[in-house]
């Protein structure tokens, strides 16, 4: 094996891909100071896995990544491969040749690669453990590791001596078998701690649990509660919806029908207003056109007045003209030869001129006061017409409120009337309302009575059930405890098992000559197998028999030469047989003992073949209580061997034993004894399971059945409830009915009253109104008598003024 390649990628100096080849031989790297020379070095510590920085002569492990220059950067990571030729196979690997790679990032992040896979720093120190070849090993000498050898220090040159030794590998797995053993003590001192915390925890939980399966059932048993609630709300409201809907479909009726009643009898009030503006407008305008046809005629009449006088008086003069024109043609000649005589004449004519002028101012004066006044009656007459118009508007309008009034009234007394035999109609159904709930009440209250004694049961089948729940709890626990006890004698049981199969307490050669019972069938046992007797004197066997337990017993003496031999092919030890055909041919005679000692042979039960033996082993030991017995009883009885109870031992006057001894769990003697014991223990515990399992079976039963009762109680005081509350619901809404009708009656009357109250007002007004009525129209007749009188005396004037209008146009 040797160092074949080493590549180098950024690791310090080495900032390019460098290889290096070495061939078999000596291979040296010469070059002045600072070329790289030691890098290298350190490039082969630090792939074999080197951690210690100062080892490497750098402060922190990022410093062996190239850093850079003024020219270059620094780089992100390195990388050192080695190749190692394994053509000894000292390496613990298959391969030939093997790569080992370490890799480091800037980022802190490690690789280390063996042939290009990722494996751990571990398994590059155990393939490297013992070649001489490793981080710290002698095949990577500095100078100061060579003034470590060459130094005093015995530590420091030990550890490269262990290295070329190769006993480096067992001290770091005795360290590591170290550090895990220390480790599992304390894991386990921390797992006893767990035991007993999980056990509070688990008690706990055991107790958290009851409480959240109680409040389970609480939980299940309380939404079921509010469901049957709800459900029965949700009737009850209906069922008191049912008769509000019912009226409120009857008001809305009513309502509707009113409402549309009102509509007809406010479109028909818009029809009569509408008529009675119309007529109104009407009437004004046959006002206005009568005034203005009056005014028309009175002009024409006027005009046609002044236009006949006027032809009149023109056809007259035209007459007058012609005539005078005719005359006056017939007397020019007269009139100039009476010239004097028409002076004279016409003096005469300006008097009587003068006279007819006169005349014609009195009439005109006269005409135009007739005038004036007539005007001053006709603007009179118009008022006279406006004001009764206004009356006329009035009086239809008292007459259009005592009309509306008088059918309020009418319409009062109708609702009345139907409120009256509503009253009549209701009496009966009130009456019967009392009865329904009068048989309710009686219902609900039997209802009550039955719900009261179900809770009763239910709370004592309740108790009942509680404490069963607490028989089972504490049969449980006594099974609990059974079966804990079966556990721990099992435990008991197997671990006794173990311990005799195998042997355990006896020496190995004896335990190897015990596994081949199977191959040879002349093997009995040890000495300790064929023996019993009670805890006391099994100690005191051990004592007096000590190596002696580990003899093994066999048939005959060609068994034990077969087994010797096994023994001895195995390198196993030496043991000790027993033939039993020796013991036989072997005279043992009982032992006569003397009165008042207790000899060890009595405290033991055995076979009657191995009797011999124990003859032999155990036939001259003598119990005592104590030394100082055993002293005396020694010096009288020196054929004997003594013990105490105490362990102390006396063989004769030569040599005493005793100190203390270790007491052992399971003793030698008596293992199949402690076996058939903890069996028949076994067997009772396990009768007492099934006995306690099957009083808890019965328990349960009756629990079952007692909850089965418990469900059917409760579904009976729900059934009970449910019809209680439906009970309660009928009769509530029964007295509510009860009260809507009182309160109806007490609205009806006061609805009554309301109306006696409003047609009293409504009597009143009708009267008040009919007398105004009365009254206007008595006004409204004198007004039209006097109207149509001033209109006659008008006429009458205005004839007059025309007669003088015409004496003035003849006057002029």
């Amino acid at each position: 094996m040797y160092l074949s390649r080493l590549q180098l990628i950024g690791f310090k100096s080495f900032a390019h891909k460098t290889k290096l080849d070495f061939n078999e031989g000596l291979s040296c790297i010469i070059g002045p100071n600072g070329s790289g020379k030691s890098n290298i070095v350190d490039a082969v510590r630090w792939v074999l896995g080197e951690q210690r920085v100062s080892s490497l002569r750098s402060d922190k492990m990022e410093n062996v990544i190239f850093s850079g220059t003024r020219t270059r950067k620094p780089m992100g990571m390195t990388e050192v491969s080695m190749t190692i030729q394994n053509n000894k196979n000292i390496l613990k690997t298959e391969f030939e040749e093997v790569v080992i790679s370490r890799r480091l990032y800037r980022s802190g992040e490690s690789q280390y690669l063996i042939n290009k896979t990722p494996v751990r720093l571990k398994d590059i120190q155990d393939i490297f453990m013992d070649t001489g070849m490793g981080a710290n090993s002698y095949s990577v000498i500095e100078l100061k590791m060579v003034e470590s050898i060459l130094s005093e220090n015995k530590q420091e040159r030990r550890l490269l001596l262990d290295e070329a030794a190769g006993v480096v590998k067992y001290k770091v797995r005795r360290k590591s078998a170290l550090r895990k053993l220390e480790a599992t003590r304390l894991d386990l001192n921390r797992i006893n701690d767990i035991i007993s915390e999980v056990d509070k925890v688990v008690r706990s939980l055991s107790r958290q649990v009851g409480k959240a399966r109680r409040y389970i059932e609480y939980t299940d048993e309380l939404k079921k509660l509010e469901i049957g609630l709800a459900r029965f709300r949700y009737h009850r409201y209906l069922e008191d919806i049912q008769p509000l809907q019912a009226q409120l479909k009857e008001l809305s009726k009513i309502k509707e029908e009113s409402h549309h009643q009102i509509t007809i009898d406010e479109a028909l009030l818009e029809d009569y207003k509408r008529e009675i503006i119309q007529i109104e407008q009407d009437l004004q305008k046959i006002n206005a056109e009568l005034h203005q046809q009056d005014s028309r005629v009175a002009q024409i009449n006027q005009e046609e007045a002044v236009a006949r006088t006027k032809l009149e008086e023109m056809e007259k003069t035209k007459q007058r003209f012609a005539q005078e024109i005719a005359e006056y043609e017939q007397k020019i000649s007269l009139l100039q030869t009476n010239l004097t005589e028409y002076e004279a004449e016409l003096t005469q004519l300006n008097e009587q001129a003068e006279l007819a002028q006169e005349e014609y101012r009195r009439i005109a004066a006269e005409r135009n006061d007739e005038l004036e006044q007539i005007q001053k009656e006709k603007h009179e007459i118009d008022q006279l017409n406006d004001t009764f118009r206004k009356q006329l508007q009035i009086l239809t309008g008292e007459k259009d409120k005592l009309k509306q009034s008088e059918l309020k009234a009418g319409f009062l007394i109708d609702q009345k009337t139907e409120i009256q035999k509503e009253i009549e109609r209701s009496g009966d159904t009130f009456k019967e309302l009392q009865d329904r709930l009068s048989t309710q009440q009686k219902l609900r209250q039997e209802k009550a009575r039955l719900q009261t004694e179900l809770q009763d049961n239910i709370t004592q089948l309740e108790k009942r059930i509680e404490e069963q729940k607490e028989s089972i709890a504490a049969t449980q626990e006594e099974k609990n405890k059974i079966i804990n006890e079966l556990e721990r004698l099992n435990s008991r049981l197997n671990f006794l098992n173990q311990i005799i199969s195998s042997y355990e307490g006896h020496s190995s050669s004896t335990q190897f000559a015990m596994q081949q019972k199977d191959r040879l069938k002349g093997i009995h046992g040890t000495v300790a197998e064929i023996i019993s007797a009670d805890p006391e004197a099994s100690g005191l066997i051990e004592i007096i028999l000590s190596d002696a337990l580990n003899y093994i017993i066999v048939s005959d003496v060609p068994t034990a030469r077969e087994l010797i031999e096994i023994v001895r092919k195995e390198n196993k030890g030496r043991i000790t047989l027993v033939p039993l055909d020796r013991l036989k041919t072997l005279s043992v005679p009982d032992p006569v003992y003397p009165d008042g000692i207790d000899p060890l042979i009595r405290h033991i039960k055995t076979d009657q073949q191995y009797q011999p033996l124990l003859r032999l082993l155990l036939g001259d030991v003598v119990i005592t209580d104590d030394l100082d017995t055993a002293l005396r009883q020694s010096e009288k009885y020196p054929e004997f061997r003594f013990i105490t109870r105490n362990g102390h031992t006396l063989a004769g006057q030569q040599r005493i034993s005793g100190g203390s001894v270790k007491k052992k769990e399971y003793s030698l003697i008596g293992r199949k004894d402690q076996l058939r014991q903890i069996e028949q223990a076994i067997r009772d515990k396990q009768n007492t399971l099934n006995k306690v399992s099957s009083t808890l079976t019965e328990y349960n039963a009756l629990l079952q059945k007692s909850e089965k009762g418990l469900t059917e109680l409760r579904e009976r005081v729900k059934v009970t409830r449910e019809e209680f509350f439906k009970t309660e619901a009928i009769e509530n809404q029964l007295k509510y009915e009860i009260e809507q009708h009182e309160r109806s009656k007490a609205e009806q009357r006061n609805q009554i009253k309301t109306i006696e109250q409003n047609l009293k007002a409504l009597n009143e007004e009708i009267k008040k109104l009919r007398a105004e009525v009365e009254t206007k129209q008595s006004e409204l007749n004198k007004l039209e008598s006097e109207t149509i009188r001033r209109t006659g005396e008008f006429e009458r004037k205005n004839e007059i003024l025309q007669n003088m209008t015409d004496e003035v146009q003849q006057a002029q």
